[in-house]
């Protein structure tokens, strides 16, 4: 989903908790061709923005990035 025009969204009320979408992030936009890797804050602060009022994001040809208030909640809406 990171690399495709299909967008990532939940199906099931357990996922619900990730928000409406969930925004594909591409470090290339701001930061150029790079080990794909956030090395920085100023690359941290550009992800977290994408993920906005939601709790996940995935990183264009990385993975994804999950949020939550405690480390248990991030794990289960991973």
């Amino acid at each position: 989903f990171g690399v495709s025009k299909v967008p990532l969204r939940p199906l099931i009320h357990v996922g619900a908790s990730i928000g409406e979408r969930v925004p594909v992030w591409d470090i290339r936009d701001k930061f150029g061709d790079t080990n794909l890797l956030v090395v920085n804050m100023e690359q941290g602060r550009d992800l977290a923005a994408s993920i906005g009022g939601g709790r996940a994001a995935l990183m264009r040809g990385h993975g994804c990035v999950v949020t939550g208030k405690a480390v248990k909640e991030a794990v289960l809406t991973a």
